[in-house]
């Protein structure tokens, strides 16, 4: 394997270029940059490759707004292959939420028993 390859096809000195790519494809890639991405682009094939897979999903995105769009296969095993790992969370984790939740309702029965006891006509000490 080429020495290039690293990880998942992905050339290491391209990947300055796909986070440039994204900017481009917005409109929001600085002349220079746009100007070293488009000299890339015409000589590294797979970067060339993927600019023409991710123009055509905008444009399918641009011209059918609220459609979804199906990605070309290499693409979205590609997108997979680079998403972060999912982190599990011990057990534990998720008792802040349930506790704050749990206070939450604790001051919602004390503020609707004290409007309730001053509404009875029952006497509040202050």
């Amino acid at each position: 394997m080429d020495a290039r390859y690293k990880g998942e096809g992905v050339l290491t000195g391209c990947r300055k270029y796909e986070e440039i790519l994204a900017k481009y494809l917005d409109g929001e890639a600085l002349l220079q940059d746009r100007e070293e991405l488009e000299q890339h682009l015409a000589v590294c094939p797979d970067c060339e490759r993927l600019y023409r897979a991710l123009s055509d999903v905008d444009r399918a995105l641009r011209e059918h707004p609220g459609k979804q769009v199906d990605l070309p296969p290499y693409l979205h095993a590609r997108i997979v292959a680079n998403l972060p790992e999912k982190q599990e969370f011990p057990h534990w984790a998720s008792w802040g939420r349930r506790a704050a939740a749990f206070g939450v309702a604790v001051a919602g029965v004390i503020a609707l028993s004290i409007v309730l006891r001053q509404g009875d006509g029952s006497r509040v000490d202050r």
